[in-house]
């Protein structure tokens, strides 16, 4: 949310908590003396949905559909470009053994590279750009819906996005329950994802959240899309948590079971949501002070480029901080820390840098076509 009466600096500082959880997921899950740190981290993915469902309502509903477009055109791709340059480099520099190791997955390859600069693809430079696909279908839809009924379509997107992830939400958690056996159910990480049929009750959890701060009424399917919604988010944690459980390092204590990693990723789910519905609802009530704000913006300008690089930059870090023999968890804070700076650079020179040229491009480009128009008429 950009303008000044309506900005929630609690997103900011919610936004980068999510990316600091999956990064130290990312960067401990497969290490036995990191394995306990944040083993639900990856809860974090499912925040940032419904943190960009509660934004991109936002913007959407004072935008037309090629002026919104284009904003999430220029807030997505030149810091992913700038975070593939970096990440490419790394790669080149470092073996994949080196991230093999570590249970970090890399793709050090040059279609992966291309891939990373266009986000909407099956594979990437790094894991973490998976949910990319996912915002950009998002973002289509919004769009297409702006196009036909304005920003009044919004409800609709919410009660479709439940209605769509119903059915197969079930099925999914059926089958990694072992009621039935379709593996084809788990789209993986792949471009099925972008159809929402998972991950679309996160993003209509956000759009009610934004409904309910603009004191619109919800009549009672908007009441049964939002019940309907908490229930497939919870299914959907339960299978990501069946999912994943076998592929965390063994720690001191064995190895983590199911119900820890369900029960934990559930709770931790629920109160950052809770946390994010007092965020926004109660931002004036919860309006920080004057010199924690800019800290806040700050964080929250940091986190995209920070969730593109901490996996390889993280893991580069980690690398070089191996012959020192720090214990685990000061590497992993060094490398963190590395991480920030480097998203800091490009949240605070490069990416401003490219966005003010693509700016200025698009509105030449715009600004001819309207000429043009104008001539043939």
């Amino acid at each position: 949310m950009n303008n000044n009466d309506q900005y929630v600096y609690g997103i900011d500082a919610l936004r980068f908590l999510a990316a600091l959880f999956v990064a130290v997921f990312h960067l401990s899950y497969r290490n036995a003396e990191g394995v306990h740190f944040l083993p639900f981290g990856w809860i974090g993915v499912q925040l940032f949905f419904v943190i960009s469902g509660v934004v991109i309502a936002n913007s959407a509903s004072r935008a037309v559909a090629a002026d919104f477009l284009i904003g999430r055109f220029l807030r997505l791709y030149p810091a992913a470009w700038i975070a593939a340059l970096i990440n490419g480099a790394i790669l080149l520099a470092l073996p994949r053994s080196v991230y093999q190791e570590m249970g970090i997955n890399v793709i050090p390859q040059l279609g992966a590279f291309l891939r990373s600069l266009v986000l909407f693809a099956d594979y990437f430079l790094a894991s973490s750009y998976w949910t990319l696909p996912i915002e950009l279908a998002f973002y289509l839809l919004v769009a297409v819906s702006l196009l036909r009924g304005g920003a009044a379509s919004l409800r609709n997107i919410a009660r479709l996005l439940v209605a769509i992830s119903l059915p197969y939400t079930i099925a999914l958690f059926l089958h990694d329950a072992g009621f039935i056996d379709q593996p084809w159910l788990d789209f993986g990480y792949g471009l099925k994802n972008a159809l929402l049929l998972r991950h679309g009750p996160y993003f209509a959890l956000g759009m009610y959240i934004w409904l309910r701060k603009q004191k619109q009424p919800l009549g009672r399917s908007d009441r049964l899309a939002i019940m309907a919604a908490l229930v497939l988010a919870g299914l959907e944690i339960l299978a990501r948590a069946s999912e994943t459980v076998g592929l965390y390092a063994t720690g001191p204590d064995g190895r983590l079971t199911l119900p820890f990693l369900a029960i934990g990723g559930l709770a931790s789910f629920l109160l950052l949501l809770c946390a994010l519905y007092v965020a926004v609802l109660h931002k004036e009530r919860l309006m920080p002070p004057l010199r924690l704000r800019g800290w806040l913006r700050g964080a929250g300008l940091i986190t995209y480029p920070f969730y593109l690089l901490h996996e390889v930059v993280g893991g580069a870090m980690l690398h070089l901080l191996s012959p020192l023999r720090l214990a685990f968890p000061l590497a992993l804070c060094i490398a963190l820390a590395g991480v920030g700076v480097a998203a800091l650079a490009i949240s605070g020179w490069g990416e401003a840098v490219l966005r003010r040229y693509l700016k200025a491009l698009i509105s030449a480009i715009r600004l001819k076509l309207g000429a043009g128009r104008a001539a043939r008429i």
